[in-house]
């Protein structure tokens, strides 16, 4: 069953860190064509849904940095759904131009 799109924020959210990617994302929206929810999605919130995956991974890691700050990166990469601290390492690198240790 297809949900509102209203709801896909929503559904991000709750499913962070199984979500990595905008076709794992339509699907549990039950979108059958990822296409059809970037444009559905891009139309009622103005931004592309791979913009809002960056910004909501963003937003966990910092918090889980701010919560305990001497967890290894390599736990925080696995609570975020990540493979490794190097994966992290990249993606945060590659979204902030800045390392997780900066």
């Amino acid at each position: 069953m297809k949900l509102p799109i209203e709801e896909a924020v929503d559904v991000l959210e709750k499913n962070l860190t199984e979500i990595l990617t905008v076709a794992e994302w339509a699907e549990l929206m039950g979108f059958s064509c990822a296409k059809y929810f970037s444009r559905e999605f891009r139309n009622s919130w103005n931004l592309l849904p791979s913009e809002i995956i960056k910004h909501k991974k963003i937003e966990l890691f910092k918090s889980l940095i701010e919560s305990n700050p001497s967890e290894l990166n390599y736990c925080i990469a696995q609570e975020m759904g990540l493979k490794d601290e190097v994966v992290l390492s990249r993606y945060i690198k590659r979204h902030t131009g800045r390392t997780p240790a900066e």
